[in-house]
């Protein structure tokens, strides 16, 4: 499966023997009355592309992943895991600080 959004948030953990993992919170929400958010995570060889692309606030991308289910003790975990991520257009606009200023020698009384 594939969505697109942007990114609100890459959370970081670090468990096991010093493996990272991450979660991408996602915000999916284009035309839409209603805000979707997903949480998206990335552990093992996924997790470097999440460190490759340098995600960070604002950043609109499209991400490959897959749902799976666990069961225990009668209950069942859904996890959405990501395995490819594509930045579209620019990471994060910049802004302009150089602002071109009127000629000193205008006419203009005030």
């Amino acid at each position: 499966m594939e969505v697109t959004g942007q990114v609100k948030r890459v959370n970081r953990e670090i468990y096991g023997d010093n493996k990272t993992k991450y979660q991408i919170i996602l915000d999916t929400t284009e035309k839409q009355e209603y805000p979707k958010i997903l949480a998206l995570t990335f552990i093992g060889k996924s997790a470097d592309k999440v460190v490759e692309h340098n995600l960070v606030a604002g950043t609109k991308v499209k991400i490959a992943f897959d749902v799976e289910s666990r069961e225990y003790n009668g209950k069942y975990y859904t996890d959405a895991k990501g395995y490819k991520i594509e930045v579209l257009g620019a990471k994060v606009a910049q802004v302009d600080t150089t602002r071109q200023l009127a000629p000193a020698n205008d006419d203009l009384p005030f």
